[in-house]
């Protein structure tokens, strides 16, 4: 299990300059780097090939509105390339989400599903 410390920060969709670049906001780009720096320096399992399955327990600081999908949407973005060559080796989920004001953070577990 990896766990990252840190308020969980949703998905933003994609935002538009006004020259017409697309582009992440900030927030949501420096959560999935830290999400990706974390999962690589606790050694979390990599899987090259093959259905993958993960299980993410977010715990937020506040209950303020946050969709479980974009939780959920962050991680698995951040960590495509790192624990998995791309998310749609992902085959199945299990997604929770609570309140701890004490120690936010986001708890990792990826792991091979056999078919």
């Amino acid at each position: 299990m990896i766990t990252v410390y840190g308020n969980p920060i949703p998905k933003a969709r994609p935002r538009f300059s006004a020259n017409g670049f697309v582009y992440t906001k900030r927030t949501t780009s420096e959560w999935e780097r830290l999400v990706n720096r974390e999962y690589t320096l606790q050694n979390g399992p990599k899987f090259t090939s093959g259905p993958v399955g993960i299980t993410l327990r977010f715990y937020r600081q506040d209950d303020r509105r946050a969709d479980i999908d974009n939780l959920e949407k962050a991680i698995l973005d951040a960590l495509n390339g790192e624990a998995y060559l791309d998310d749609s080796q992902i085959v199945e989920t299990h997604v929770s989400k609570a309140v701890d004001k004490d120690l936010p953070r986001v708890e990792i577990e990826i792991s091979e599903v056999t078919r």
